[in-house]
């Protein structure tokens, strides 16, 4: 895998940073305390879906690969409800090695 980076100017990412959600801000200052280039990062866009046995399989894989990761989960990915008590458990089992947010500060992220 190669490393992302973000190949516009800056000051447009500076000037973005004024509008981040309270969501926003927790992702980057967990992004802050991870090792750099350690984290798995995980988003399907704005359109995709999954089944719900797809999101667990995925879900299971990033729990046990051990390694940190942000997991863009936006409400639309999974259809079937019931997908939420899996993810409550999850976010149990995960603690702080991993992150699950709506929809990410991408430009700041990558």
């Amino acid at each position: 895998t190669s490393p992302a980076f973000f190949a516009g100017e800056s000051t447009a990412v500076e000037r973005s940073s004024e509008h981040l959600s309270p969501e926003d801000l927790a992702c980057l200052e967990w992004l802050d305390t991870q090792k750099e280039s350690s984290v798995i990062y995980v988003s399907f866009g704005s359109v995709a879906t999954m089944s719900t046995e797809q999101f667990q399989e995925l879900a299971r894989g990033l729990e046990r690969s051990n390694q940190p990761f942000v997991l863009v989960l936006r409400k639309t990915l999974v259809a079937d409800p019931s997908v939420h008590d899996f993810f409550e458990g999850l976010k149990q089992r995960i603690g702080k090695r991993g992150t699950v947010i709506s929809w990410p500060p991408q430009m700041h992220v990558l």
